[in-house]
């Protein structure tokens, strides 16, 4: 059955699809250009028993056993694993299918960064790669090159594609569908600097109208370019 709620349709269903094959995949997205809606569409497609995992390494990046003790509770294990060899053989062990989510990768290399992330994590990565229940997911605003990391773990990068005028227009169509041919608004968050989080603001507050007969103008769009800078604080 087709997926007709994707922001991306193409590039979301070949990720997961990676990821369902146990594939280790580094993504380089924004905020801005709805990387968090790109994760929540790739979770949409999962099978219900696929566990989801995420990590954020700028959470952990001084104290490598924090991130052990997280990963322990997450999965109820009595005692912490003390590197991610231990880990993955918890998963490998459970026989359960898993995709493991790692946020903020460049927080593992920044000033003052606990110097076990590099041989506890990043080297022992591709022991993800021999357990093809397992995906694994690294996500971050700068490319593994940008990063300087050692990729021999990693099976494929892509960086997240622009939030083109279909995809926009398509979006809109699914949320507000009585704003007819909305070329004006496509236009205005086709051309913001922020897209993904302007085109939010506009279906909120399309939302939360009555009479959306006016909205196609450029006044309007103007309006809501004020509008959700001052939201913006």
């Amino acid at each position: 059955m087709k997926s007709t709620h994707l922001l991306r349709p193409v590039f979301t269903e070949r990720t997961w699809q990676k990821l369902a094959g146990g594939a280790a995949l580094h993504i380089q997205g924004t905020k801005a250009l709805g990387l968090e809606r790109l994760l929540s569409d790739v979770k949409s497609l999962s099978r219900t028993a696929t566990i989801w995992m995420e990590l954020d390494l700028a959470e952990f990046g001084r104290d490598v056993q924090s991130l052990f003790s997280a990963w322990a509770r997450a999965f109820s294990m009595e005692v912490a694993p003390t590197d991610f060899r231990e880990f993955v053989g918890v998963l490998k062990a459970n026989g359960v299918a898993t995709t493991l989510v790692i946020r903020n990768l460049g927080a593992a290399v920044t000033e003052g960064a606990d110097p076990n992330f590099h041989t506890k994590l990043f080297e022992q990565l591709n022991v993800a790669n021999l357990i093809p229940q397992i995906g694994l997911l690294t996500i971050d605003s700068k490319s593994m090159a940008e990063l300087e990391l050692a990729d021999t773990w990693l099976h494929e990068e892509k960086r997240l594609p622009p939030l083109g005028f279909r995809r926009i227009q398509e979006e809109l169509e699914r949320k507000l569908p009585e704003l007819k041919t909305p070329v004006a608004i496509v236009s205005g968050v086709f051309a913001h600097p922020q897209p993904f989080p302007f085109l939010e603001y506009v279906i909120n507050e399309g939302q939360l109208q009555t009479d959306l007969s006016g909205w196609n103008s450029q006044a309007q769009v103007d309006r809501l370019i004020e509008g959700f800078a001052k939201s913006e604080g």
